[in-house]
């Protein structure tokens, strides 16, 4: 009754709260109607803007009040001090649960400085499976397109994309540095998974991704990182898989070069070439955009295989799934790919190996 007054005494309520009985597991199994868990009045509670000591208070006298309670964390995210929503996210991983504890942080409702402070306080959450999902935030982001097919993605949504990705590289990084490379993390982890290539929605919205973030963050598709890499590197290094997907490897690619074109003239520190990474990881017709905007790699030999490019073709095989049906095919090479290199210059046939 007091929480329904405008002029609140908070000492009071504190002083309240301290003389509460902790609600016993007992006292929880009541009638939602009576919230004996505490949810609805922790979100009246939070309504009110309080210090971070009250809700501290009152999670002392209700432990439950966060099970399940969502809206509690989006009043919370609307509070000026953000050390409350911090102090809820700590005060959930205290009860050792395994999954992340902020799987609703890219809807609208959650400000982008709520989301930051969330973040920053438990940041291997974007990494944790979510409730009811076999995806990690992170992935369940990337890969699963239903989830934003349901809704468009407010402005702050690829702010929290970005978030996500710095959050996974901290956590997962072996360094102490302070540089952050979000696209290369975003390739990465997508690359770690056949999910892009066994689905073509799944390929379709990883490449709907990359393009809006490379509209909006034109600068992080620019950016090296520490094993010399630019994002062209990183995705070429990883085989092209058979599958459905793989009808938008080169819709991928395009947006790297579009993004970064001197990046088809990096080399790797192996001295690689797109073009070689490319041709040799079966990504079909990469040469056809990485040629137009570096034509001199036609003339480079890979210095690792000291193959030119139309051999590399050549010896490249097709990589199918581990849960393919079809046999794995034993021809080497896309003879159009081959055509294509050596008609651009005949010479090299006579380069010898």
């Amino acid at each position: 009754a007091h929480l329904a007054s405008n002029n609140l005494n908070w000492n009071f309520v504190k002083s309240t709260l301290a003389n509460l009985p902790v609600a016993s597991e007992e006292s929880t199994r009541g009638s939602l109607k009576n919230d004996p868990m505490g949810r609805s009045l922790l979100i009246d509670l939070l309504s009110k803007d309080p210090s971070i000591d009250v809700i501290e208070a009152f999670l002392r006298a209700f432990p439950d009040a966060l099970v399940m309670n969502v809206s509690a964390y989006f009043m919370a995210s609307q509070c000026r001090d953000l050390s409350i929503i911090r102090s809820m996210i700590r005060y959930q991983k205290q009860q050792a649960l395994d999954t992340c504890p902020y799987p609703w942080i890219g809807m609208s409702h959650v400000p982008i400085k709520a989301a930051e402070a969330i973040i920053k306080e438990y940041p291997q959450g974007v990494l944790e499976p979510c409730f009811g999902s076999k995806y990690c935030l992170l992935d369940r982001t990337l890969l699963a397109p239903d989830d934003l097919q349901r809704r468009q993605p407010a402005g702050s949504w690829f702010e929290k994309v970005i978030l996500m990705l710095k959050s996974a590289e901290l956590v997962t990084r072996n360094d102490k540095s302070t540089t952050f490379h979000p696209i290369h993390t975003l390739i990465r982890r997508i690359m770690t998974t056949s999910e892009f290539f066994k689905k073509r929605s799944v390929a379709q919205h990883c490449v709907w991704l990359l393009y809006q973030l490379r509209l909006k963050y034109p600068s992080l598709f620019r950016t090296i990182d520490g094993n010399g890499d630019a994002p062209i590197h990183v995705l070429l290094k990883s085989p092209c898989l058979v599958g459905p997907g793989s009808a938008y490897a080169q819709d991928f690619i395009a947006i790297l070069v579009d993004a970064y074109g001197k990046s088809a003239s990096l080399v790797t520190r192996e001295g690689r070439l797109p073009l070689h990474l490319g041709l040799a990881n079966g990504w079909p017709s990469c040469h056809e955009i990485l040629l137009r905007a570096a034509p001199h790699s036609l003339h480079r030999r890979d210095p690792v295989t000291f193959l030119c490019p139309f051999q590399l073709a050549a010896c490249a095989k097709p990589i199918r799934r581990k849960s393919s049906k079809r046999a794995r095919t034993e021809t080497s090479g896309d003879l159009d790919v081959i055509y294509s290199l050596l008609r651009e210059d005949p010479l090299q046939a006579c380069w010898g190996i």
